[in-house]
């Protein structure tokens, strides 16, 4: 008897240890953004936050100036990485399309992305380099 109650008990245990994936993970990012259509195209310094809602299967934080923060979706998604792609809906003219791609290693915290845009004459990209922690919302 007292050794199904100590088996029940370490069952229990194991059970309520195990940490339930969160449904948000917020990550603090440094690295670097280049945009290799402008004449300068050296990357620059950048540090910024990215939210990954895994309830929404969204991602957000790579906000791109004049624009909206439009949904960018988790497009697939294991254990060791995460893969996300969205386009602007109703971008402003005179931009046809954005959008912007990436991935998230879950183990080293490396994020690669690129924002891309379109015009009837031009094509732009920003390519983030980062690398990012879990961090705690601030408020």
């Amino acid at each position: 008897m007292r050794a199904a109650a100590a088996v029940t008990f370490l069952v229990v245990g194991l059970s309520a240890g195990a940490a339930a994936e969160p449904e948000r993970l917020t990550l603090a990012c440094n690295g670097t953004m280049a945009n290799p259509t402008t004449p300068d195209d050296k990357p620059v310094a950048v540090s910024m936050g990215i939210v990954v809602n895994l309830a929404t299967r969204s991602v957000h934080g790579f906000n791109v100036t004049g624009l909206a923060d439009f949904p960018v979706k988790i497009v697939a998604m294991n254990d060791a990485t995460i893969t996300f792609f969205g386009s602007d809906p109703n971008p402003p003219p005179p931009i046809i399309k954005w959008t912007i791609s990436g991935s998230i290693d879950r183990v080293t915290g490396d994020v690669g992305a690129v924002s891309a845009g379109n015009t009837d004459k031009i094509a732009t990209s920003t390519t983030y380099e980062l690398k990012c922690r879990p961090a705690e919302r601030i408020f």
